[in-house]
């Protein structure tokens, strides 16, 4: 979802169009992976909307609080920003045409009468919360 601050819109205004992106300080990511643009729902199809800003990020959570201090627009996922929404410190915008992503992530256990004790704890720090994301939306 793409997120920002009351203080950053309240400033800048909120865009309203795929278009009125391209004068915003959008936030990123420096992943190996990552690419400089955002998927967005453009007339019943997802195309990749370029973007930039002045800040890239090494994780989720880095981009979430420059976010929240007002530093521009961000596209998280949702277990990082639902807190922050519901307590009115980021607002979501340009729904309509930003489509939901997911990504698949994986516990491997190769069998065996025992679990190794971390992915137990993996798993039950994880799931609760991934559930109640998923309640969330």
């Amino acid at each position: 979802m793409i997120v920002a601050s009351p203080q950053y819109l309240a400033k800048h205004g909120s865009p309203s169009t795929i278009a009125e992106l391209e004068g915003h300080n959008c936030l990123g990511f420096n992943f190996r992976r990552s690419v400089s643009s955002w998927p967005m729902r453009d007339g019943g199809r997802v195309t990749e909307q370029p973007v930039t800003g002045n800040f890239l990020g090494n994780s989720g959570e880095a981009v979430r609080r420059m976010a929240v201090r007002g530093a521009g627009l961000a596209r998280i996922g949702l277990f990082h920003a639902i807190e922050d929404i519901r307590a009115g410190r980021l607002m979501r915008i340009l729904e309509d045409v930003s489509p939901p992503e997911t990504e698949e992530v994986f516990a491997v256990h190769t069998g065996g009468q025992t679990m190794a004790p971390r992915l137990r704890a993996l798993l039950d720090f994880v799931l609760p919360r991934m559930r109640a994301s998923l309640a969330a939306q």
